[in-house]
């Protein structure tokens, strides 16, 4: 038999299903497995024994784990192709985001031409792609990606409407899929990077900084946690336009999610508790129509962007998000 009838015949053997989740199985493993979108069938050639098994297999799995298959399969399918973007952080929009104490200070150095507005457009715009997979035998795919959160005065007529603030964050780490498990959590995923976070301003209104960071998940049923420590490399005096920033958001961020029933509740603590400061962030999301979710944020504290990092802000708003916290996290 040649290598092409072989290769025919092993195609015409082949028999779809839904992949599931185990990792760390190596990228060009998983990229074998065949993925379902909802809502089609595929013919398959399973007959007897084999078909009562798949449907069985497939009986058993919750809404919940079908979901969560399927966006491991979507990832793994768009990291195979050199030229894809998936999401990364949360991408949402805010049309309505409300601030009871704005940073009058700051913005009248941004335009003299009318006040502060208490209501402004927020948004976040979040992706990454891949540049190499299992670096270390099966495991560690390197990554590029880029997070850009505005604030927006649009309804600010006086002021000409001008953005506020813009938080650039290009940043590049590696991956490691992990199923280690302590007390009933599984360690699902780990990664370190470094990212460079900055404002695009001159001075006095410029704002930078670079950190190495290391991002634990954590899983256990409807629950996940991710810690994310970071040390922030040295600059000169001279150059560093915030050098009391430990000083408001800590050494690091945690994040605890939960869902159920496509709902989905975050909550993100960041801060220095020697000095008293904080920065809390909630989320709530929910299905809407189609991809869009309708979105919920509140932010009280420190650090919610570089220009306020600072200062204390109260924000509240409302509007729509297409990803979640849990995209593409495994079932555990």
């Amino acid at each position: 038999m040649t290598p092409a009838q072989a290769r025919a015949g092993a195609k015409n053997s082949d028999v779809r299903r839904t992949p599931t989740y185990s990792p760390p199985a190596s990228k060009s493993t998983r990229a074998e497995q065949s993925f379902v979108p909802v809502g089609e069938t595929i013919p398959t050639k399973m007959t007897g024994t084999d078909a009562d098994a798949e449907q069985e297999n497939r009986s058993s799995d919750s809404p919940a784990q079908l979901r969560a298959q399927e966006r491991v399969a979507l990832e793994d399918n768009a990291e195979s192709n050199p030229l894809a973007i998936t999401a990364y952080k949360r991408n949402y929009l805010l049309p309505w985001a409300y601030n009871s104490t704005p940073n009058a200070e700051s913005f009248n150095q941004v335009t003299r031409e009318g006040d502060v507005d208490k209501t402004e457009v927020k948004y976040q715009l979040s992706f990454k792609v891949e540049l190499m997979d299992d670096v270390f035998g099966d495991n560690g795919d390197v990554f590029f990606a880029y997070t850009q959160r505005s604030w927006w005065q649009a309804y600010n007529s006086d002021a000409s409407s001008p953005f506020r603030e813009t938080n650039y964050e290009p940043e590049a780490f590696i991956q490691f899929d992990n199923r280690f498990e302590l007390f009933g959590w599984t360690n699902t995923r780990n990664r370190l990077g470094f990212a460079h976070q900055s404002n695009g301003r001159s001075d006095p209104l410029s704002r930078s900084w670079n950190r190495v960071y290391a991002d634990m998940m954590f899983q256990n049923g409807d629950w996940a946690v991710a810690v994310t420590p970071h040390w922030r490399v040295p600059e000169e005096s001279d150059d560093d336009d915030n050098p009391d920033l430990y000083n408001y958001i800590g050494y690091g961020d945690i994040t605890v999610g939960y869902t159920a029933d496509q709902h989905e509740f975050t909550w993100m603590v960041r801060g220095n508790p020697s000095k008293g400061n904080f920065g809390n962030q909630l989320d709530y999301s929910f299905p809407l129509f189609g991809k869009v979710r309708g979105y919920v944020q509140y932010y009280h504290g420190y650090g919610e962007s570089l220009i306020d990092y600072d200062h204390s802000v109260n924000r509240f708003g409302l509007g729509f998000s297409i990803n979640t916290f849990f995209a593409g996290l495994p079932e555990t």
